[in-house]
């Protein structure tokens, strides 16, 4: 899979089934970003992973990032 090949609905796919097998709270944050990192092949843009993590974890996203 290349990275133009994945859409922003994949990505949020990803994520949220990450989220809910590692739980949503900060402390899950470095497993969660090799997980999807893992899945994708790479981490995605700056400005789709922080929103989507904010959104799943509730938190802000300054420190994802």
């Amino acid at each position: 899979m290349t990275i133009g090949s994945i859409d922003d609905q994949k990505i949020t796919e990803v994520v949220d089934r990450v989220i809910a097998h590692h739980g949503a709270t900060m402390d899950e944050l470095i497993p969660i970003l090799n997980d999807v990192n893992k899945e994708l092949g790479y981490l995605c843009g700056f400005q789709l992973l922080p929103d989507a993590l904010h959104k799943t974890t509730r938190t802000p996203c300054d420190p994802v990032l």
